[in-house]
């Protein structure tokens, strides 16, 4: 039961969504999306016509003498503006009518081409929050980056370096040059807060190949 629900959930998702949250049953999906816009046409368009009708109700009132003069074909007219100015002059009938096109394309898309149409109300809330994640790791990133670096002397002409952000380059391949010594990348070591990427180097061999270099600024560096 759960897995069908979410599946059913993921019906409104975009496709980034559900590439990396895998559905229990495509075919579940596409039937949820399909179905899901006849119920969501069926909603939002009886929520648009009560709404309207409520609307008019009220202009009725106000304008219920004037109309009572006027013939069948005028009334009627003024009854047409009234519902433009509705839809106009409120953003919920915008919304309503949105939505209620949407679940005809949801369903259409479904049953013609086997499609799975997203809701754009939920795509822009995924972009929102991806949005402001990309946003925080940013301002991590930014943080991390004012962390120098701690590195330790340990026997046998190795040393170990701790960092707040990965060294991408730093494989065996590469050669580092500090203090006007070349070393290599020995291995790697999970650590903590605020330095969680730790390297261990040994001397690189004076015949080594160099297929990479890079110099390694001892000034960035904390001492223990």
């Amino acid at each position: 039961m759960l897995d069908l629900l979410r599946d059913i959930g993921l019906a409104f998702c975009p496709a980034s969504v559900r590439a990396s949250n895998r559905p229990n049953s495509s075919l579940h999906v596409l039937w949820a999306a399909t179905l899901t816009g006849v119920l969501q046409t069926v909603v939002f368009s009886r929520w648009l016509v009560h709404s309207v009708l409520a609307f008019l109700a009220v202009r009725a009132g106000q304008y219920g003498n004037v109309l009572q003069r006027q013939n069948e074909t005028t009334q009627i007219w003024f009854f047409v503006v009234f519902g433009f100015e509705y839809v106009l002059a409120h953003p919920l009938a915008w919304l309503l009518v949105y939505l209620s096109f949407e679940g005809i394309v949801r369903f259409a898309a479904g049953l013609c081409i086997s499609e799975v149409i997203p809701s754009l109300p939920v795509v822009l809330g995924f972009k929102v929050v991806y949005r402001l994640r990309s946003r925080g790791t940013r301002r991590d990133l930014r943080a991390a980056a004012t962390v120098p670096d701690a590195l330790e002397v340990l026997p046998g002409e190795r040393m170990r370096i701790a960092a707040a952000l990965a060294k991408t380059r730093w494989k065996a391949s590469l050669t580092i040059a500090i203090g006007g010594e070349c070393y290599e990348v020995e291995g790697e070591e999970q650590g903590r807060a605020p330095r969680p990427y730790i390297y261990v180097l040994r001397k690189a061999p004076i015949g080594k190949a160099l297929r990479g270099h890079e110099e390694y600024d001892l000034a960035a560096t904390v001492k223990q």
